[in-house]
């Protein structure tokens, strides 16, 4: 009878690699699954369950699968590997021990030590992160994300000249994103080095002008400038693509307000209070153009509003 379950668990697998072939990972799993049913102790069955589980970041059912293989087949990296990548992505402290399992079995995996680095950085050593993604570069993965992980870990440490250095390294394997040049962006203006943050919003605007956020962002350098008509230009744009962004709206009221415009800038402050009525810094800007208008009571009013709510808040914290 063992081998008649064996001989079934066999065809299991074969369709559930066929399945895996076509792109069907429902059916896959389905069918090893049942394969592991009927032969729990086959290793090859069980760790093409565990990769299925993280293609399909099911982390937890991942984990059960990797704490039975461990057991199975103790001296394997690529499942301590993926056991830290499952752990990992779940914010168990595990995961660090995990990896460096995997690394003691198979040192030269470039993989692993990236992903050592990635739970380092986000543990807080990044000294030691960052040793780590020198040594997967060293070991062959000279990569997108490699120079990505790398640029994280040294905003982390505020050296962000080097920071610049690895991001326009990832970009150079996909120059087609814009996420790169946006980075590259906010920490030009964090140094408020302001016209080469605009250098590469353009780059990125250039590349794709349907980003709301970047339009924003650039929006917020341009105000800083004093460069207002373009900032209004930018804003208008943001806008247009998410009207639902309160923040953009507050952020084109202020410029309004400081540009004059006032019955504009209560136009946005009313947008923004039909959808958040207890938004006080609508209320705030609100009154403030009001105040510009000559209208004192309703000035006055909306500054009471705003004494209410951030007295609750107060209160409230």
């Amino acid at each position: 009878m063992l081998w008649i379950s064996k001989r079934k668990a066999e065809d299991f697998y074969k369709l559930a690699m066929t399945s895996l072939k076509a792109g069907d990972l429902d059916e896959a799993l389905r069918n090893l699954r049942q394969a592991v049913n009927l032969d729990g102790n086959n290793v090859k069955y069980r760790k093409s369950l565990l990769d299925i589980y993280v293609k399909l970041g099911l982390c937890e059912e991942a984990v059960k699968e990797a704490q039975k293989l461990t057991e199975l087949a103790p001296d394997d990296p690529e499942i301590h590997y993926k056991f830290a990548l499952c752990l990992h992505k779940m914010g168990k402290e595990e995961a660090l021990n995990e990896v460096e399992k995997a690394i003691k079995l198979n040192y030269n995996n470039p993989e692993y030590h990236a992903l050592k680095a990635e739970i380092l950085n986000d543990e807080g050593y990044h000294e030691d992160a960052l040793l780590e993604a020198e040594k997967a570069i060293r070991l062959g993965k000279d990569d997108e994300y490699i120079h990505y992980l790398k640029a994280e870990i040294l905003k982390e440490e505020n050296r962000l000249m080097e920071a610049i250095e690895e991001l326009e390294k990832a970009s150079s394997f996909n120059p087609s994103s814009t996420f790169y040049y946006i980075e590259k962006a906010r920490i030009y203006t964090q140094l408020k080095w302001y016209e080469e943050a605009l250098e590469e919003y353009e780059k990125a605007c250039n590349l794709n002008d349907s980003n709301d956020e970047c339009h924003y962002e650039k929006a917020i350098v341009l105000m800083t400038l004093h460069r207002c008509d373009d900032a209004l230009n930018e804003l208008n744009k943001a806008i247009r693509l998410n009207p639902s962004r309160t923040e953009y709206r507050l952020a084109k009221a202020k410029l309004l307000i400081v540009t004059g415009i006032y019955e504009e800038a209560l136009d946005e402050c009313d947008q923004v209070l039909k959808k958040d009525p207890n938004n006080f810094e609508a209320h705030e800007l609100k009154a403030e153009a009001l105040e510009h208008l000559g209208k004192n009571e309703e000035a006055k009013r909306e500054f009471e509003v705003v004494y209410r709510l951030t007295h609750d808040k107060e209160v409230f914290d």
